[in-house]
């Protein structure tokens, strides 16, 4: 896994241990550059077209419509062409994005960036930051992900709400090879980009070149 970013930052990290995480609701901002600013980041449309009548019924457990309608256990529902559609929003979440390819052209994706840094053991490197964020505010370390580049409106599977809007990213996104560490806070307050500082985190880095 590979980080791609300016002189400035990369020396925090090699000379102090200096990393910013960031939130998934911070991607939205404006004043962010490009190859980071998503303004639909962790959104994504879900949606249903029933043609012609339809008739749903309850089941053994009842049934749940896309969180829309609920059908209740011996009951059952009649509609004809019915379309549904909903937009569905991740909550907030600590991420700490890098990139699964080591490329001049990916490394183009991203204003600003000169440097890179590869993380050579990623469990040290994700256990350390782990412990420090939980010094600022409780949270769990999910893992690390790989995005998804598609458009962000997807067919209900009739089972659950399918990707989470969280590892969607937009199409033109897609020459970044993103891979994403995510936290989830334990409590439901705002959370803000923390900058973590541990030297310990230099061992688990190394410069290379692209």
């Amino acid at each position: 896994m590979y980080k791609y970013l300016s002189e400035k930052n990369f020396q925090r990290i090699m000379e102090s241990g200096s990393v910013r995480i960031g939130t998934l609701y911070d991607f939205r901002r404006q004043e962010h550059l490009d190859g980071i600013r998503d303004e639909r980041e962790g959104t994504k449309e879900l949606f249903k077209h029933y043609e012609g009548a339809r008739t749903i019924e309850g089941g053994p457990t009842g049934r749940d419509l896309m969180g829309m309608i609920s059908v209740g256990v011996g009951a059952s529902v009649t509609f004809k062409d019915m379309k549904l559609s909903r937009r569905l929003s991740s909550p907030d979440f600590f991420v700490f994005c890098m990139s699964s390819r080591r490329s001049t052209k990916v490394m183009m994706e991203f204003d600003e960036a000169d440097k890179c840094y590869e993380v050579v053991n990623f469990e040290r490197f994700f256990k350390r930051i782990t412990a420090s964020l939980n010094t600022i505010v409780p949270v769990s370390f999910k893992g690390v992900f790989p995005c998804n580049y598609r458009i962000r409106r997807e067919e209900w599977n009739g089972a659950d709400y399918g990707l989470h809007p969280a590892l969607i990213k937009e199409p033109s996104y897609a020459g970044q090879f993103e891979v994403r560490a995510i936290w989830q806070p334990a409590v439901k307050a705002e959370i803000y980009p923390e900058i973590i500082e541990a030297r310990s985190l230099r061992k688990y880095v190394k410069e290379v070149s692209v």
